[in-house]
């Protein structure tokens, strides 16, 4: 589970990771600050702010190792550590990733990318970091992905696809893309519903013509049999797969469903929190 420290909220404010706003359950076990029924604001006393790195891109997902290293992954496909022993910045891979999709006509602005990244809760001892990402190829798609990080480098040729998630590209919006581990060890993934609410006034995109299909939620977000729209909840195996923890939405082998879904009816769960 990441670590709720004094670190982890100076990077979260200088990297400007944007959350969406909570006031549902919390899953994952990340502390809401309470007074009986009332949600405090910490005050701003309470916090020292320190850049630690202005030279970013985009920046989406950050994870801290036990050594206070802290990991994190910019959009366009940099996975960066930064250590703070050295104070320094070091981009240790560079993930090919689709981040725009180009057709005949136009090229479209997308949110796809590298837009996810969690370590291991048992890091010390495998050396596991989960991402989650649009890989580069005509088959339009996002992979949740096991890979062995060691000697601050990302083995790319240690990849192991968990999961993969069938998108459209041919228009955008809403990738989602975010991971935590909760304290059970299951690892929760968000998932956008993949489709474009423009035409709506950012209301629900709900077009059930036959040719607006990029233009209709309903078909993910809704749809029982299709991950996007959703939170997942699995338990990462040691050999690369997972199974399904007791709880969520839908048990093994139902028909017209997926078991992985532990919350579905999303718009755009961006982080998790």
């Amino acid at each position: 589970m990441k670590q709720t420290s004094f670190i982890a909220v100076i990077v979260c404010l200088v990297f400007s990771c944007i959350s969406s706003p909570g006031g549902g359950p919390d899953p994952t076990g990340l502390s809401t600050i309470m007074a009986g029924n009332t949600t405090q604001t910490p005050d701003e006393s309470d916090f020292h702010i320190t850049v630690l790195d202005q030279n970013l891109e985009e920046p989406m997902e950050f994870d801290i190792f036990s050594d206070g290293r802290i990991l994190f992954v910019e959009r366009r496909g940099k996975v960066k550590i930064y250590d703070p022993s050295e104070e320094s910045t070091r981009t240790i891979s560079n993930l090919p990733v689709q981040y725009t999709h180009v057709d005949k006509n136009y090229e479209h602005k997308l949110e796809d990318g590298l837009l996810g990244v969690a370590i291991d809760p048992d890091y010390d001892s495998n050396s596991w970091v989960y991402i989650y990402y649009s890989p580069v190829g005509e088959k339009p798609k996002q992979n949740l992905s096991r890979f062995e990080l060691d000697n601050d480098s990302l083995h790319l040729r240690t990849e192991k696809v968990m999961l993969e998630v069938p998108v459209q590209r041919d228009e955008c919006c809403h990738s989602g893309g975010s991971l935590e581990f909760g304290p059970d060890g299951n690892l929760f993934i968000s998932i956008g519903d993949n489709t474009n609410p423009f035409n709506s006034d950012g209301f629900a995109p709900i077009d059930e013509r036959p040719s607006r299909l990029a233009w209709d939620a309903r078909r993910s977000s809704s749809n029982t049999n299709d991950l996007r729209g959703k939170i997942l909840r699995i338990r990462p195996e040691d050999d690369g797969s997972y199974t399904i923890p007791e709880g969520n939405l839908f048990f093994p082998g139902r028909p017209d469903t997926r078991p992985e879904i532990y919350v579905m009816g999303c718009r755009n769960p961006f982080r998790i929190s």
